[in-house]
């Protein structure tokens, strides 16, 4: 790929990775100041709120329950990108220490690795809540059949199958990037166009078409259902857990949406001075998609019955394992103190 001269690297573009981990933490704009000091609680909420997210679907209660696998692998690909925009962060904070960045991107094999790794983990985000909404829409149109095949056996199948394809969708993006000595990690216009079209309909668009449309017919099936008044506990519990992944796709919707226009619109600039301002209004679209990473699980505990008993189960049990770990200490002190006094 060339040497330093910009004659040479300007066929160029520099790809998604290296602008928004070493040129955004260094841009000193409203963004990233915004991104600089609110990243930090969106960070720790969200890592905070996957994790048990992780650990409640992990439990035995909800492991009867197909849409805790899906949940579940949805936090850590959440989790994924979290992480990914927390390197951006480190490098804001030690430039404004230091005027320096630690996070270097700086050989060819990074450059790969970083777009692979985004690549597969907000493809993963995007089609784990297309997944666990379909499943909600074939349970709604045919609530005995989609019981009987919408198991937590067939979902274990689904989420193995899910992983699988997002790793062999993604090298694609990594194998057009390349590392320019001096310049950073660049992708010739022609790969970035088709790159940012191709992922923003398969990780953005081809997901908000699935999603909103899926959302529609279940809220029309579930309003018209309510006319007949089935109020029974299965149909009620079934009911709530509909409103919960509804919520989690709305929000997925509104999240989203924002970034997937733009990122057409920079795909296609004709201009370096159009993608300049496009490139800012992007940035505040990456900040405003970083909450669909960490708010899911405070949804499921606004929503879910099923997830707050869950939880509470979980801290019960927590806390039972304590007690009994402290009653044992209480026993063998006994039991010592016992043994002494024969002495």
């Amino acid at each position: 790929m060339a040497s330093n001269n910009s004659s040479d690297v300007y066929p160029y573009v520099k790809s998604f990775s290296a602008v928004f981990i070493q040129d955004f933490p260094t841009s000193n704009t409203s963004n990233q100041r915004l991104f600089l000091y609110f990243f930090p609680v969106i960070f720790v909420f969200g890592i905070v709120g996957n994790t048990l997210s992780f650990c409640v679907m992990y439990t035995a209660r909800m492991r009867r329950c197909s849409y805790s696998y899906y949940l579940s692998t949805l936090a850590v690909f959440d989790s994924g990108m979290l992480v990914f925009n927390a390197l951006a962060w480190v490098n804001a904070i030690a430039f404004m220490a230091a005027n320096k960045i630690v996070v270097t991107i700086d050989s060819d094999i990074r450059c790969k690795v970083m777009e692979l790794y985004s690549d597969v983990f907000m493809m993963g985000s995007s089609w784990t809540v297309v997944i666990v909404t379909l499943e909600r829409l074939v349970i709604v149109l045919f609530p005995f059949k989609g019981r009987i095949v919408c198991t937590p056996k067939f979902a274990r199948g689904v989420v193995a199958a899910h992983v699988l394809v997002v790793f062999a969708m993604s090298p694609w993006t990594a194998s057009s990037t390349h590392y320019v000595p001096g310049e950073g990690c660049y992708r010739t216009k022609s790969d970035l166009v088709a790159d940012y079209t191709f992922s923003s309909f398969l990780y953005i668009y081809i997901p908000i078409i699935l999603t909103f449309g899926a959302n529609f017919i279940i809220i029309a099936v579930m309003c018209r259902s309510s006319k007949f008044g089935d109020s029974s506990n299965k149909s009620n519990t079934a009911r709530r857990v509909t409103c919960t992944i509804l919520t989690i796709s709305i929000t997925f919707l509104c999240l989203v949406l924002p970034l997937g226009i733009i990122a057409v619109m920079f795909g296609s600039a004709k201009t370096q001075q159009m993608r300049d301002k496009l490139a800012t209004i992007m940035d505040t679209c990456r900040i405003v998609l970083s909450l669909n990473y960490c708010t899911n699980f405070y949804l499921y505990l606004i929503t879910g019955k099923e997830i707050r008993k869950a939880l509470v189960g979980l801290c019960r049990r927590g806390n039972d394992s304590s007690g009994s770990a402290t009653k044992a200490v209480a026993t063998v002190s006994s039991a010592d103190t016992s043994q002494t006094s024969r002495f």
